[in-house]
């Protein structure tokens, strides 16, 4: 008589023992704050993050930077906010037929109404003239939302700013010009996952048992 073999089973107990996942953010969900001082590059750079699905905020100034990464605004900044909202407007229209994410606009001024603070993935920034006030500024940013990742793009005569990034808190990333977009986007992508995996990576690091070692 032949009897049936039966299948033994192993249940994973749920205790909340299993590895944490991290909360990937993709460029369909991601928030990027797009800074240039001059339009009609910054016209560009918000329209080619916004055709791969990023939904991009625009800013002209540090100040505005700031303003858009939730941070409170200076008592000495003298950044209106009627020009914000106008270069804004004509980045809106300019990048209508690229929308993705419809109905929420995809390009809005960058003011602390728009966004709640700490939302957004990733900072974009044409440095310009000045490569140190950008720098002072994301490291000003950082003392708050430390894992805010960040792309400068410059002018090759800034040649060397790369390794000026080398000991801030979080990624950051440069480009120099010309740049592609196709280029600007692979760049900016990992970006998006990277906090997340870091986090993940801390929450899976246990206590050292020796000096100098963490076990993942």
């Amino acid at each position: 008589m032949n009897e049936n073999s039966r299948e033994s089973r192993s249940e994973t107990p749920d205790d909340g023992s299993a590895n944490p996942q991290p909360n990937t953010v993709t460029s369909s969900s991601a928030t990027v704050v797009v800074a240039d001082e001059k339009p009609l590059s910054l016209l560009t750079t918000a329209g080619i993050l916004h055709h791969a699905g990023m939904r991009c905020m625009c800013a002209r100034t540090a100040d505005a930077v700031m303003r858009a990464c939730g941070m409170p605004r200076p008592p000495s900044a003298d950044t209106l906010l009627t020009e914000v909202e106008e270069i804004a407007s004509e980045v809106a229209e300019a990048v209508e037929p690229l929308r993705v994410d419809k109905p929420t606009p995809g390009v809005i001024a960058a003011n602390n109404a728009a966004i709640k603070p700490g939302n957004v993935d990733l900072l974009v920034w044409d440095v310009g003239g000045n490569p140190m006030l950008a720098l002072q500024t994301l490291e000003q940013i950082r003392d708050r939302y430390p894992e805010l990742p960040a792309v400068l793009l410059a002018e090759s005569k800034w040649a060397g700013l790369e390794k000026k990034t080398e000991q801030l808190s979080a990624a950051t990333r440069c480009l120099f010009k010309p740049i592609d977009p196709s280029a600007l986007i692979a760049v900016c992508e990992p970006l998006l996952w990277m906090p997340a995996l870091q986090s993940v990576h801390r929450l899976r690091g246990s206590r050292p048992n020796r000096p100098g070692w963490v076990t993942l």
